[in-house]
């Protein structure tokens, strides 16, 4: 038999026609297991000229006569499947063969070619002509969907099983269905429909009687066929039931089939939940509750979607699925469920960036119940929402009664849940405070209280002890965030993998491995189809990352996907797009804008407390140094020193004191003060390379390759400098490489004079071109 899709990609070839996956427009709406936004393009078409229809068909049927080509060609307006659904027809009526070139020829007299006036007619012409089993099979397989194996049409048909192999096969060979051949596809074997069109036009001819009878047929075919009741293919069975119901129209039993269905996509939803699929168990949540009737289900199904839809990423939606349920709640009485509803629902709306909404949203609702009459793990949990969204405002007094509250309650009731996010708080409130150790001990905690219980926030607990380790320049903080991604993937939690793999890129740049974080950044923005908060600081490290590599352009273009955060928004939001635009800016030479943007975000309230004060110092204190030396601002530098100076011994990790004694050896030699600035960047990189952190190891030798080249010490100054250049071409990163090659020139050597001034103005550290 001819292999239609072959000749067309044979005569294509020449021709460059792309051959697409044909669907109809809503097609690309659907969410869910069976089809995901992110795996269509959608392109529109142009209707092909007459004369490459024309050739279109040479390439099909070789002798077609010239008026029964134009016919086809007029009728076809452009349009490739009607010309190829034409030409099958002719086959289907023996007027076609095969010939030894492969190619279709003409077996006898075309006579007169009547060609209906539409695509659809056109098909529904070609099923009529089918043999009266042949159309009936058809009919049934429509039923089966777009793929489907012997067994299935067996189990939903009313022909004679020993006669339907050769029925079949009569529809192959007339291709109207085809095989699966693909050895590595899982339908390998299976039917299909040659045209998903075919299948339209064939489930149409079907009465409202026959569809009802045969989808209730298949879902029942599904459930016997697979294990656990049909656990696996849950969300096909309840579509089948749900077409099953909307063909019953007015019957006895349409009620008991809506209520059927709903409860299949209620187990659809759970199965997809269980397997980390959150956006298709958001659908068949929602679609289980436009088929309930019954107004509690509704509003457990409308606060289970929203649920899934924040787990997804979905903010937006999930905020208007638990509205939905509070607003179901309250109308029915159900005071305490409302209750229980507004602790995720506040978390929502906080992670819109509606913080103040968010606290006044809890504080409503424990000001309007008696909280006695609340079960204790409700109040706990509405509690322990408040203190996190209060822990990141100005608020922390209420913030530590919160959270005070959240604790007594889940430890006398023994509420895992609220423990753990209360005791994770508690120690980010408590790191603010300077009290570093014993906020360790309570995110130590508080994942040790998430793994025990198996809790979803075990991922969450995971990534704040990470950052914590990670600023605090502690071990560790790798192993942890590898497992926070892993659990977040298996949740399916695509907002928070997000953000977790930022943090992750932090370390791995930290520790000089700039290609897994570039690798890692990449891969998961790739499969973000939306922009979740996670990925704006993935496009911000990615343009750090490629600002360290001296590729600007394409730091500017990751620059270009985020926007400045307003004076409201959360402080990391605004330290990091401070740090990223002042890298940016210094990596152009536009040092009094890194300066600007780098003391700004230094300056944003709250920056000098906390985890947020950490790194808004590691990130900006560094780059705004370098700016302030560069424009000859030492005054405006020695603030900048002061800044980590004045902290406590408690406050000050590793990092920051390496930074330190490199930020005050700068600033004396620009002074002009040579006493200590050898022994600080000797400390510098003691303390960088004793961290292992291989960039800023490599860039203090920098800076003290450059002193000494002042100095007329060549030799250390060029021994140094080609350890910090064998590090900097490890990393790839190639502005300061050329830096430390130019301290290496020849005629510097020559003449320690002016070339060793030349030499070491243009080696100046900086992230310029």
């Amino acid at each position: 038999m001819v292999d239609f899709l072959d000749h067309l990609l044979e005569w294509s070839g020449d021709h460059a026609i792309f051959l697409l996956v044909l669907s109809r427009p809503e097609g690309t709406d659907r969410r869910g297991l069976v089809l995901s936004r992110r795996s269509v393009t959608t392109l529109p078409l142009d209707p092909l000229s007459d004369e490459v229809m024309g050739e279109l068909l040479d390439g099909l049927v070789t002798g077609l006569p010239q008026t029964a080509r134009a016919r086809i060609v007029e009728r076809a307006e452009g349009i490739p499947l009607y010309a190829i659904e034409t030409v099958r027809g002719l086959l289907d009526k023996g007027v076609l063969e095969k010939g030894d070139d492969g190619l279709l020829h003409l077996r006898g007299d075309l006579g007169e070619l009547e060609t209906p006036p539409g695509l659809t007619a056109l098909i529904a012409s070609r099923l009529d002509a089918l043999g009266p089993d042949e159309r009936r099979l058809v009919k049934e397989c429509s039923v089966l969907g777009g793929s489907f194996p012997r067994q299935g049409v067996e189990a939903v048909s009313d022909i004679d099983p020993g006669g339907l192999d050769k029925l079949l096969s009569s529809l192959v060979r007339k291709e109207v269905l085809t095989v699966r051949a693909d050895k590595f596809s899982p339908e390998r074997g299976q039917y299909a429909f040659t045209q998903s069109l075919i299948r339209s036009v064939a489930y149409d001819m079907l009465t409202r009687s026959e569809r009802k009878a045969r989808h209730l047929r298949t879902a029942e075919h599904l459930r016997t066929a697979f294990p656990d009741e049909g656990a696996e293919v849950s969300e096909v069975i309840a579509a089948h039931l749900h077409d099953a119901y909307r063909a019953a129209g007015n019957d006895a039993d349409a009620d008991e089939l809506r209520a059927r269905a709903s409860a299949a996509y209620r187990a659809a939803a759970e199965r997809a939940e269980s397997v980390g699929a959150p956006d298709a168990a958001e659908v068949a949540y929602t679609t289980a509750l436009e088929l309930s009737t019954d107004e509690a289900q509704r509003a457990e199904l409308a606060e289970k979607a929203g649920r899934m839809a924040f787990r997804g990423g979905f903010n937006e939606r999930a905020a208007s699925h638990l509205e939905a349920a509070i607003a179901g709640h309250t109308a029915a009485g159900r005071v305490i469920d409302a209750a229980r509803v507004t602790a995720p629902l506040s978390w929502a709306i906080y992670s819109l960036g509606r913080t103040e909404e968010a606290i006044d949203l809890i504080r409503e609702t424990l000001a309007s119940v008696n909280t006695e009459s609340l079960p204790p793990v409700v109040v706990a949990e509405l509690q322990a929402y408040a203190g996190t969204a209060l822990a990141f405002t100005e608020h922390p007094d209420e913030a530590h009664e919160r959270l005070d509250a959240a604790l007594v309650l889940s430890q006398q009731y023994e509420l895992a849940e609220p423990l753990a996010i209360a005791l994770n708080l508690k120690a980010l409130l408590l790191a603010k405070e300077g009290r570093v150790e014993e906020a360790r001990l309570l995110l130590e905690g508080s994942l040790a209280v998430a793994k025990r219980h198996a809790l979803e926030f075990e991922s969450t607990a995971e990534n704040n002890l990470a950052v914590f380790l990670v600023l605090h320049d502690l071990a560790g903080a790798e192993e942890h965030l590898h497992a926070a991604l892993g659990l977040a993937r298996r949740l399916g939690a695509r907002q928070t993998e997000a953000v977790f793999a930022d943090s992750l890129m932090n370390v791995l740049i930290t520790l000089g491995r700039f290609d897994e974080a570039e690798e890692l950044g990449t891969d998961v923005l790739a499969s973000s189809d939306f922009p979740y908060p996670g990925t704006f600081y993935l496009h911000l490290l990615l343009g750090y990352l490629d600002a360290l590599r001296g590729r600007l352009e394409s730091a500017r273009q990751h620059f270009g996907h985020v926007e400045r955060p307003a004076e409201t928004a959360e402080l990391q939001s605004r330290v990091f797009y401070g740090f990223a635009a002042s890298v940016l800016a210094f990596a152009k030479g536009d040092f009094r804008t890194a300066l600007d943007e780098a003391r700004q975000a230094l300056a944003a309230p709250g920056s000098n407390q906390g985890l947020e004060g950490l790194a808004a110092l590691r990130e900006c204190l560094p780059v705004a140094i370098d700016a302030a030396l560069a424009l000859q601002a030492i005054e405006e530098a020695e603030k900048l020193v002061d800044v980590v100076a004045a902290r406590p011994p408690g406050a000050t990790p590793l990092f920051l004191r390496a930074q330190l004694h490199r930020a005050c050896a700068l600033v004396s030699a620009a002074r002009g003060d040579t006493g200590d600035v050898e022994a600080g960047l000797e400390a510098a990189e003691k303390g960088f390379r004793d961290l292992n952190y291989p960039y800023w190891t490599a860039r203090v030798q920098l800076d003290l390759a450059e002193w000494l080249a002042r100095q007329g010490r060549l030799d250390e100054s060029a021994r140094i400098a080609t350890e910090a250049a064998a590090a900097f071409e490890t990393l790839g990163a190639a502005p300061m490489l050329a830096h430390a090659r130019a301290l290496l020139e020849p005629e510097m050597v020559r003449n320690p004079g002016a070339d060793a001034e030349r030499a070491v103005a243009q080696g100046r550290p900086s992230l310029s071109e």
